[in-house]
């Protein structure tokens, strides 16, 4: 039986943002959100980086791409699986959803604690997003958007767009729409009510139930936020934004314009601050609707 989505509450006390630094050769990193206590993680070159609130999961690009796990305070650094190139990485709390570069990129299913391996379909996706009840994902083999159990069953084909850059807030599925110039559209997660929000190209995607945040690639890249019924779209800052997450607080970002540093605004435009002087990304925190 599905499970019926809801806000999960986040830890006062977890206050971190992971990404890989492409200064020191990809390697993981974490720093406070006050921009305080900045530390490496692992040596690991690492990619496709996400998290829950005990441990961050990362494609290991020093051991063949494979599936790593580390506890967020970088003890007990463990490999989850044998597949080579595990991208696109993605958590539920009790599975990681990943594809399996070593089989022709389909989707694969582990538990968090390295059990019960499974591959969910022999579809090739790509972008990735999960529910806690369904994976989202575009299929590579007819470019469109789908959506099948995590337990593998009922998958089904949303729509003919060709989507990118897909998220999900429990009731919606978010989206840049290829079939319409890169658009941004959102269509209930039961397949009905496809509306178009915006004229913008929009890439980066991602969501906190109230607004989308994406980087509108039509105005050099800049940070907007747009509710998510279409109204009041607003410009956040002036800045290239890439890698962009929110934690219902602030929008987190690679500052293209300063060399990929990690910046923090808040969600209403204000307190634009530097994080660090890292050139940052695969940048996440603790928010399960992740771009990926």
């Amino acid at each position: 039986m599905l499970m019926k989505p809801y806000q999960p509450i986040i830890p006062p006390s977890f206050d971190y943002v992971f990404y890989a630094n492409e200064d020191d050769w990809y390697k993981l990193y974490r720093i406070n959100i006050d921009w305080t206590w900045r530390t490496k993680l692992s040596d690991d070159e690492s990619y496709d980086i996400t998290t829950d609130w005990t441990y961050v999961f990362y494609q290991n690009a020093s051991d063949s791409g494979k599936l790593y796990r580390i506890n967020i305070d970088w003890t007990w650094r463990i490999k989850l699986n044998d597949d080579n190139w595990s991208f696109h990485t993605i958590t539920d709390w009790t599975y990681v959803f990943y594809l399996n570069g070593g089989d022709w990129n389909k989707l694969y299913r582990i538990n968090i604690d390295w059990t019960w391996r499974i591959k969910l379909n022999d579809d090739i996706p790509l972008h990735i997003i999960t529910d806690w009840n369904y994976v989202f994902y575009k299929n590579n083999l007819d470019h469109k958007l789908y959506r099948i159990n995590i337990d593998w069953t009922n998958k089904i084909n949303f729509n003919d767009d060709i989507p990118l850059y897909i998220t999900t807030d429990w009731t919606y599925i978010f989206y840049r729409s290829y079939s319409d110039w890169n658009k941004l559209y959102r269509i209930n997660i039961d397949l009905t009510n496809k509306i178009k929000l915006n004229d913008d190209i929009s890439t980066y995607i991602t969501t906190d139930w109230t607004y989308v945040f994406y980087q509108n690639a039509s105005d050099s890249g800049k940070l907007y936020r747009i509710n998510i019924d279409w109204t009041w779209r607003i410009k956040l800052n002036d800045s290239d934004s890439q890698y962009i997450i929110t934690d219902w607080t602030y929008v987190y970002y690679s500052n293209g314009t300063d060399s990929g540093k990690l910046y923090r605004i808040n969600i209403n435009w204000t307190n634009k601050i530097k994080l660090n002087d890292d050139n940052s990304i695969y940048i996440t925190t603790i928010n399960p609707i992740l771009f990926n």
